[in-house]
């Protein structure tokens, strides 16, 4: 009997053993599996680039394929509407030899001039362009509306649909953006001023500004630098034109606080923010941000009806104030001579 309960035992223990060390190989599995999932988490909690994170991602976990945008061109995303994007043609799915121009409108904007002459002066071949309307104005009888990206929320503003909308994936296909308000008259030809800014390496900037109200005497054209295109300097205003690449427009994506709309405060940084934060090849503060002083624009309004708001949001940017607040310096010219221009006149 005894040998029977013996016998009996043996195997039981051996069970017991082989249980307990599986219970232990889960229990560091799960330890393992939480220590990964925490350090994803922390990660992903100090990172706002999402592309950033995912790579991170596969390197924690030993990935070495996963289906994100970033496997495809550059990570860009286009909004291009006349080419069919799809799993055999992926290509046109993302970058375009194009700038893509934003402007916001509402019932106002139909009698003014941007609204006229918008398809005239940025053209299809080289422009995308989207209108976001910000109130409950209906533009289904407007003349040749195909042709635009319609973008109605109600009761938004300028940056609001930035942050939203224009994504580092969408910002990257494009070669520029241009932000206009409703009451810009363009005095220039669009891609003579894209040329110029390719050549001299700008990457934030605006026209002169010939007439209409301002906030800041230095958008004005200074004549003293228009045989040398324009200046070096650093404050560009956020209206109502601002041109900037892709790079710049990127990285001030970035920083765009989710909560305002009108953007005021912004332009009091964004210069000096981007020379010092932003991994842009051959920006210093001296050479980030420009006014170009040989094409111009008008600024059709006898006020600034935005201020009131606009002040508002100001404290949106305080943690960059002490840093980076503009001191409205103007560096130094773009160039010696017309050399630059002269020659995209030519192209």
């Amino acid at each position: 009997m005894l040998t029977n309960i013996v016998t009996t035992i043996k195997p039981a223990r051996n069970v017991l053993t082989t249980l307990l060390v599986t219970h232990k190989k889960m229990l560091i599995f799960i330890c393992i599996a939480l220590v990964i999932s925490f350090c994803i988490m922390y990660q992903y909690s100090h990172d706002f680039n999402n592309s950033n994170f995912l790579s991170k991602t596969d390197e924690v976990l030993g990935i070495s394929q996963i289906l994100h945008l970033n496997q495809f061109s550059d990570g860009s995303m286009s909004l291009e509407g006349d080419t069919d994007c799809n799993l055999d043609k992926k290509t046109n799915c993302y970058k375009v030899n194009k700038s893509l121009v934003v402007t916001f409108w509402r019932e106002s904007s139909r009698d003014k001039w941007l609204a006229k002459n918008m398809l005239q002066v940025f053209d299809e071949k080289h422009f995308v362009r989207i209108i976001m309307v910000h109130d409950d104005s209906s533009w289904s009888s407007y003349p040749n509306k195909d042709r635009f990206i319609w973008i109605h929320v109600n009761a938004q503003k300028k940056f609001w649909y930035i942050k939203r909308f224009l994504t580092p994936t969408i910002l990257r296909a494009y070669k520029y953006i241009w932000i206009l308000d409703d009451d810009v008259e363009v005095l220039f030809q669009p891609l003579q001023y894209e040329c110029v800014a390719t050549k001299l390496n700008i990457h934030l900037s605006a026209p002169g500004r010939l007439n209409g109200v301002d906030y800041h005497g230095i958008t004005r054209t200074d004549k003293n630098f228009t045989e040398k295109i324009g200046r070096w300097t650093d404050f560009v205003e956020i209206g109502p034109i601002v041109v900037g690449n892709s790079l710049a427009w990127e990285c001030i994506w970035k920083f765009l606080s989710p909560f305002v709309g009108l953007g005021y405060g912004l332009d009091l940084v964004w210069c000096r923010l981007m020379a010092h934060n932003c991994k842009i090849s051959n920006a210093t503060v001296q050479t980030t941000c420009a006014i170009f002083d040989v094409f111009e624009h008008n600024h059709l309004s006898n006020n600034i009806a935005t201020g009131a708001a606009g002040s508002k949001e100001i404290p949106a940017y305080n943690q960059y104030y002490n840093d980076f607040y503009t001191k409205k310096v103007i560096f130094g010219p773009l160039a010696n001579n017309l050399t630059a221009y002269l020659s995209c006149t030519k192209n």
